[in-house]
């Protein structure tokens, strides 16, 4: 009998966001596999270290098939077939594995690619100011003031223009 399962591209989303780590935790679902053959579309890298991520703190125990077309997938549960678009150098992947945190959020890198971006797009609004904040806001606590906060917020998509400074929380403000 014949496969009838469809292939469902599922884009891996932004490789400095939380997509990688969401394609795996959903791809080790079994049950995915009864209903489609799923279908990564992404980079390799990044997908590597979403699945040691998910091996040091879920457990899960997932391997990447490499595909150049659909038709060479295994389509197959413990196997994530990703068609790779090789947008991440494997050097400029974090290691934050062992980091006495715990792994790090992925999408903390874009600000740490120094200069690789003019412009980041992102989404949704925090998805773009969390790893600015993170990385890009610098305070110098005995001086008391900021030595670096640079970034603006511009909506698409809306019927006016709409921009923003990026900014803290005001912390040093308050009474």
């Amino acid at each position: 009998m014949a496969d009838v399962r469809p292939i469902v591209g599922i884009s891996m989303g932004d490789p400095f966001g939380n997509g990688p780590e969401i394609s795996v935790k959903s791809l080790a679902d079994k049950t995915l596999y009864d209903r489609c053959k799923p279908l990564i579309v992404g980079d390799k890298s990044s997908m590597e270290y979403a699945l040691a991520v998910a091996r040091k703190v879920s457990g899960i125990d997932l391997k990447l098939n490499i595909v150049k077309e659909p038709a060479e997938g295994k389509y197959e549960y413990g196997t994530i077939d990703l068609i790779d678009l090789g947008i991440v150098p494997a050097e400029k992947i974090p290691n934050t594995l062992d980091d006495p945190k715990g792994p790090q959020p992925f999408h903390i890198g874009a600000c740490e690619l120094g200069g690789w971006y003019d412009i980041v797009v992102v989404m949704y609004h925090d998805q773009g100011h969390i790893p600015l904040k993170v990385v890009g806001f610098v305070y110098n606590k005995e001086e008391h003031h900021w030595e670096a906060v640079a970034g603006i917020n511009m909506t698409l998509g809306l019927p006016i223009i709409r921009v923003s400074v990026d900014h803290g929380t005001g912390f040093a403000d308050d009474g």
